[in-house]
Formats: structure tokens, sequence, C-alpha cells
């Protein structure tokens, strides 16, 4: 019985690409990987679809399933190493072939590719205690201009107990003082919000509502 791992890989996104160069091989729909581990006491399986991954630990010489590394409040020297390396391949798997997918409204999607066309910037998570952060730096400065950040509605003082996706941009203060309405665009979440103004990406209809304040914010820290 295969395990589900796919809350390890939780907001992100696998890369064919990268999973076929590390050695999966595409079985229809799916990508597989197998390593031998221990010795060749074990051989793990890893499958990867568009939404999943799930392992299986299979006994090299019985051909039965090993899944002590599985289970919670197992212990034993044997059975840590084999929870060690287990996790170990998974990680490296992660790192070296599933990017970060945090933010997944449309308009997030495009954001992020807009700005890698028009500025070379890609998205930097720069804190472990904030996996749901990342910035946009500008090119030459290298100064932040935006800021992605998911959080609940309520910080916003909309009352709703869902997750929203937010961007927060660098503006002239006329302009915040013109658009801030509380439904698209807010006064700046976490941020001085005399120069910044968060945008709720959940109300964004299409990204050309945007672009003019994302060109500002790039231009504002150059």
């Amino acid at each position: 019985m295969m395990h589900d791992a796919t809350e390890f890989f939780k907001d992100t996104k696998a890369d064919t690409k990268q999973l076929i160069s590390f050695g999966f091989a595409q079985e229809g729909q799916k990508y597989l990987y197998r390593q031998s581990i221990l010795d060749g006491v074990f051989i793990l399986y890893v499958w990867v679809d568009e939404e999943s991954v799930f392992t299986n630990i299979i006994d090299a010489q019985s051909k039965t399933e090993y899944c002590l590394h599985n289970i919670p409040g197992a212990d034993g020297k044997f059975i840590g190493r084999v929870r060690t390396t287990y996790e170990q391949i998974l990680k490296n798997i992660r790192d070296k072939c599933f990017s970060p997918h945090v933010f997944k409204t449309q308009v997030a999607a495009d954001v992020i590719s807009f700005v890698r066309e028009r500025f070379g910037g890609q998205l930097e998570f720069l804190w472990d205690k904030a996996p749901t952060a990342a910035i946009l730096r500008h090119k030459i400065s290298h100064k932040w201009y935006a800021l992605f950040m998911k959080i609940p509605a309520r910080k916003l003082g909309i009352d709703d107990e869902a997750y929203i996706e937010i961007l927060n941009l660098k503006v002239k203060s006329a302009i915040i003082a013109k658009i801030v309405d509380k439904i698209k665009f807010f006064p700046a979440y976490h941020m001085n919000k005399h120069n910044w103004i968060t945008v709720n990406l959940n109300k964004i209809d299409d990204i050309s509502e945007i672009i003019p304040l994302i060109s500002e914010s790039y231009s504002s820290v150059s």
C-alpha cells in the first residue's frame, strides 16, 4: 500500500524536466523514481503526478512492504535510519525537482510571468518562518518593490476566515488616497501605509488593473 507524501511537497509544483533529469521515468501521466537504500536492503519507490506524491519502501529480498518509518511513535535505531534516509531523499527530490507554488490565483501567476518578462525578476522566499511570503527585487538596486503574501482575509478587516493572496506595492501617497476602496485596494498590510498599498489579488479580475502600479513600484526603488 502506497504512502501519500503529498503534504511533504505542500505549496510546490513539480518540474517535469527536472524530474527526468533527476532519474524519474515517465509512466503515463505519472513519473516514477526508484532507488536502492540502506546498502540494498530496501528499494524506495516515488510516484509523482500533477497533484500528488506517493511513496513505497519494499524489502529487496522478501518483496514485502516496509512501513514502520511512517508510523508515528515507531522507534528504534533501525527505524530511525530508514526514516532519516527516506526523508533526506524526499527533501533532495523536492529541492531539485520542485519549485515554490504558494500563490495560486491566476492574477498572481500573471504577475509573476509579467515581472519575469519585463524586469527579469523571480520570487525570493526569504523567511523560513514565513513560507507564504515572497519578495520581488529590483534588478539593479536590489531593493524590494513587491511583496507577495498569503494571509487571513480578516487581517485586512474583511469579515471572512478564508486566506487570500495579496501583493504589496510601493506607490505615491496621492495614488493610494485615490484608489483605496477596501475591496481591491487596501492601506498597506505590514508595511508603511504612506508609501505602500496592498492589492487583494482575489478581487482583481485582470492583471491590466495593476500593471501601472507594478511598474511604478519597480521604478520607485531604482
